[in-house]
């Protein structure tokens, strides 16, 4: 009876059909009575509702069914199905005050789940769809709220909500919107990466694009101006769309796709287009050009830049940290990544080498390659790419002559193309094989000659090249011929300047240029219009320097046959010592800059010239010119370190070192001593450096000595020769010099238990490099003069030392890795000195960096967010935080039980502020292992200090007292900045008493319980 009362209370005012009534009822299985049943459940209907005194409502019998007497605003569920359309509508028409008001009446309805005592299937269809109008309702009240800028904080509901509908986008786009509406753009970012993880791993989709667009616009809002890699391509993309799809398709089923065909048929710009397109998605992309690349460490360099990677700091005493290559793997751990290798040929079995490791380390990453034969790695999904589509009927129809069109059009815009000269265009073409290169070296003849003038060229060349007895195939034959075509049409100095400049693989200035290719028939003061010439008919590229300069490069397709052709001419030796000449001046000139005022000018000169750097030193090596080859490695040597490039210092060095009689003797220490400092090198050197650094004579010629003697020192754990080498600094007339040992005299005072000492020492090193002008070592020493600031409760400060350490790190182009620690630093300084909001945006810039963070920052960031929101009461926020660092651990490479560690204690904390003291004192305990095992006091000191508040909430005030006695000998000083063990101290005190508790602490014997 209440089941038919229901059913037709869902249809006021309506006549329900007996045969709908019967379906309903009895879940398609009707009665035997069948209509008499119904008409019988109808009367006992009735007399229930007449012996309440209730007489108007029926059931009423009509024809063909049964209808209650009531009107749609007599039911709840319809007047709030009706209240509930009312708000979207006035929402979706921008009048968000309105639609609340609706909203609330609608929800104000809502008493209890309906229909809970109707079992039929009818009634639980309507119960969920009443639900989710119930809940599409909400979303709506809180998008009003969101848009008004209610009083309301609507993040609590929402996350509430969040948690019982995982996979509801909306609502997780609403948490978003309401979370960057107050600031919390680190708190939005975690929770899209949430969803998506989610969304991933429950359907395998994506968020749909107006999430992805959120998302977008929260990054564009935190993050620096971007500097990844975009698309350098101007002009339109052809064909191809098939090639297109199948790499999307392959990338769905295997992790590496390699594009492979003859040089100029278009891999590169194919590999760009897809990688463009793919941008817009959730992947990061990076795209590395491997053509400069000569060996696998080559390989693993080009990475690492792409990736944003550094080398660690040398300033204030630490390791010089995880090779490069382990870093690399942990770039592209974590995140879903696209990584496209471009010109893999000439390093096939190199790159194989190192994409099988890179592959099975980072298990969200995709290789896109590109090479001229397949990298043979199993799993590898190989396109072949052929050229471009031929005429074979209408011209028009053809990518190839489409392409022709386009760029002959762009070089001469008053080109005219009717029916005969599309005839023309169309035989251009097909000698050309529809070549992409070749169309475009032909295209940009345009300007100077007739689409006639060209294929009569083509022509007379093609004619020649088939009269050779080279084994060549017709495609390599078309693109010689195309390429010599267009030597052939070069000026006597433009021929020169391409064959000279072509030893250079990374490119050249007009300024470069003027100094390798000047002189035999070519004028310095041309040099800018020949290199303009050449870019005008595609035989150069070029790209914009920071400074403003045109910098100007081949493709490895045309370098190859200008290196051919520099043979030829008998030039080569020329061009190499022009080029050994100028670029030994260029890094010695730089190389003296690096430790004052021109450092900044000094490190973006090497980086852009290191890669014709680089080759100038191999081909010194290589020919046996020993002494060119020292000299040019010390000028590089700071650098080296600079920009951690530890692989490369250490297999140049190396190699020099091992041909001891031909080095220079100062020269031959200098670069001894660097060895003994580099990773991987046994100590033999280790004394001669330490003697150097005491020799005010070699420390006037090479001022790292002072470094690399006190480390070297340092790694003996030798403090009387530390001293000694401070000693020596102490009065020596560089500045820098005597900044240096005032860096590491801080090292010997803390290493005493001279905290106070340390921190003055720092301060004075900090002034002392500022003076010189040396913004790399002044970075490195602020972040470790806010560590003691921080500890003695001067954040304010410390927050100033790091965002000035910020500013320092970007203007000498220091890499994001090295960036992304600094900004955690900050993140966790703000949190103690209580500027929440401004953390919560410094870990959001840190999440949204370009290059991605690696993994390990993003861990490190979710466990300072995690602190964050408990700083907020947000305890349930702080552990899905907490979980979602957990979860990357295994994604780790650097550091794995630090990171560990740093997780257990946030789960610690978090345990004990839910009075789960079991959990806390479990985790607590593992944390504390961990971190005493590594080595590190202040990781110990941190463990030390979460160890006192479990045993203060297990009420043993004596043994906190004690932990907190330990943490500060452990340190060195007490953590006078940390709100919780300033806490904890207030209420030990009380307990304990003043006396009591110093006595406690002062014998920090807590592991000896």
């Amino acid at each position: 009876m209440v089941s038919l009362l229901a059913r037709l209370a869902l249809s006021p005012g309506q006549v329900v059909p007996t045969a709908v009534l019967l379906e309903d009822l009895w879940d398609g299985v009707p009665p035997d009575g069948g209509n008499s049943t119904v008409q019988r459940l109808a009367s006992r209907a009735r007399s229930r509702l007449r012996a309440q005194d209730v007489t108007d409502l029926g059931p009423v019998a009509m024809p063909g069914g049964y209808v209650l007497d009531v009107s749609p605003e007599e039911v709840d569920s319809h007047v709030f199905e009706q209240l509930v359309a009312r708000g979207g509508a006035l929402l979706r028409g921008h009048d968000p005050h309105r639609a609340a008001d609706a909203l609330r009446r609608a929800l104000d309805l809502w008493r209890d789940e309906p229909l809970v005592d109707v079992r039929a299937r009818f009634a639980e269809t309507e119960r969920r769809r009443l639900a989710e109008l119930r809940l599409s309702a909400t979303e709506d009240l809180i998008e009003s709220g969101v848009r008004t800028g209610g009083k309301d904080d609507p993040v609590p509901a929402l996350r509430a909500m969040c948690d019982a509908h995982p996979l509801r986008e909306r609502c997780h786009g609403l948490l978003l919107q309401a979370l960057r509406q107050s600031g919390r753009d680190g708190e939005a970012l975690a929770a899209y990466e949430r969803l998506r993880t989610t969304l991933a791993e429950e359907l395998g989709a994506e968020p749909s694009p107006w999430l992805r667009e959120l998302h977008t616009n929260i990054l564009r809002a935190v993050a620096p101006p971007r500097h990844g890699w975009s698309n350098p391509y101007l002009t339109r993309f052809f064909g191809r769309e098939q090639e297109l799809e199948s790499i999307g398709a392959l990338l769905e089923r295997t992790r590496l796709v390699t594009l492979f065909g003859p040089g100029g048929v278009g891999k590169t710009r194919t590999a760009a287009e897809f990688a463009s397109r793919d941008e817009g998605g959730d992947r990061q992309v990076y795209f590395v050009e491997l053509a400069v690349a000569r060996e696998e460490s080559g390989i693993i360099d080009a990475l690492a830049a792409a990736a944003g990677i550094g080398g660690g700091p040398l300033a204030v005493g630490q390791d010089l940290g995880p090779s490069r290559l382990s870093q690399v793997f942990s770039a592209f751990s974590g995140s879903r990544t696209l990584l496209v290798l471009d010109n893999c040929e000439h390093l096939v079995d190199d790159v194989a080498a190192v994409l099988v490791r890179l592959l099975a380390h980072c298990p969200q990453l995709c290789v896109l390659a590109t090479s001229r034969e397949p990298l043979a790695v199993n799993g590898e999904a190989l396109i072949s790419l052929d050229p471009l589509g031929l005429p074979e009927g209408d011209p028009w129809q053809s990518t190839a002559v489409a392409m022709f069109v386009e760029l002959a059009s762009l070089a001469d815009p008053g080109l005219v193309l009717d029916d005969e000269a599309m005839e023309v265009v169309a035989e251009i073409c097909r000698r050309l094989d529809g070549l992409p290169l070749a169309i475009e070296l032909a295209a940009a003849r345009t300007r100077a000659m007739s689409l006639q003038e060209i294929s009569r060229h083509l022509e007379e060349r093609f004619a020649l090249l088939s009269t050779t007895r080279r084994p060549i195939t017709n495609r390599h034959r078309t693109l010689r011929a195309v390429l010599e075509w267009s030597w052939n049409l070069l000026t006597d100095e433009e021929r020169a300047v391409v064959s000279r400049t072509s030893v250079l693989p990374g490119g050249v200035t007009a300024s470069a240029a003027a100094e390798v290719c000047s002189g035999a028939g070519v004028a310095r003061e041309d040099m800018p219009f020949l290199l303009a010439g050449l870019s005008d008919r595609s035989l150069l590229r070029t790209t914009d320097s920071p400074e403003g300069l045109t910098r100007y490069r081949f493709l490895e397709t045309t370098r190859a046959y200008a290196l051919e052709r520099l043979l030829e001419s008998g030039e080569a030796e020329t061009a190499w010592a022009g080029a050994v000449a100028h670029h030994t001046d260029l890094v010695e000139s730089a190389a003296q800059e690096l430790f004052g005022r021109g450092q900044t000018k000094a490190l973006r000169v090497l980086d852009d010239e290191y890669d014709n750097v680089m080759e100038v030193l191999r081909y010194a090596a290589e020919r046996g010119e020993t002494a060119a080859a020292a000299r040019l490695a010390r000028a590089l040597s700071w650098y080296w370190v600079l920009r951690g490039r530890y692989e490369d210092a250490s297999r140049w060095v190396g190699d020099i070192v091992d041909r001891d009689e031909e080095v220079p003797g100062d020269t031959r220490d200098v670069l001894r001593a660097l060895r003994a400092m580099l990773p991987g090198q046994d100590d033999t050197g280790q004394a001669d450096a330490v003697r150097l650094a005491t020799d005010a004579e070699a420390l006037s010629a090479y001022p790292p000595l002072a470094v690399i003697g006190l480390r070297c020192a340092l790694v003996a754990g030798d403090w009387d020769l530390v001293g000694s080498v401070i000693e020596a600094t102490r009065e020596h007339p560089r500045p820098w010099v005597r900044a240096a040992g005032l860096s590491y005299r801080a090292l010997w005072a803390e290493a005493k238990g001279d905290a106070a000492g340390a921190e003055a020492d720092t301060e004075q090193a900090v002034e002392a490099f500022r003076v010189v002008g040396d913004r790399w070592m002044t970075a490195q020493l602020l972040r470790a003069l806010a560590e003691y600031q921080s500890v003695r409760g001067e954040g304010e400060r410390a927050v100033r030392g790091l965002r000035e350490t910020l500013e320092l790190t970007g203007a000498v182009g220091e890499s994001a890795s090295l960036t992304a620690p600094v900004l955690i630093s900050l993140g966790t300084e703000q949190i103690r000195a209580g500027h929440l909001d401004d953390a919560d945006t410094t870990f959001a810039r840190v999440l949204a960096a370009e290059p991605a963070p690696l993994v390990e920052h993003r861990i490190q960031s979710l466990a300072r967010m995690s602190d964050l929101a408990l700083a907020r009461g947000l305890t349930v926020e702080a552990r899905n935080l907490t979980s979602e660092a957990r979860a990357l651990l295994g994604d780790a490479r650097l550091d794995a039980d630090y990171l560990r560690s740093e997780v257990l204690q946030r789960e610690a904390v978090i345990a004990l502020v839910e009075h789960d003291l079991g959990r806390a004192v479990e985790a607590a305990t593992a944390a504390l292992e961990l971190a005493v095992e590594s080595g590190m006091n202040s990781y110990s000191a941190s463990a030390l200090e979460l160890m006192a508040g479990v045993e203060s909430a297990r009420g043993d005030a004596r043994a906190a007292a004690r932990a907190l006695g330990a943490a500060a000998h452990t340190r060195g000083r007490r953590d006078e900045g940390n709100p919780r063990v300033r806490d904890l101290l207030t209420r030990l005190e009380k307990e304990l008493g003043r006396a009591e508790l110093d006595a406690l602490m002062a014998r920090a014997d807590y592991f000896r319980r």
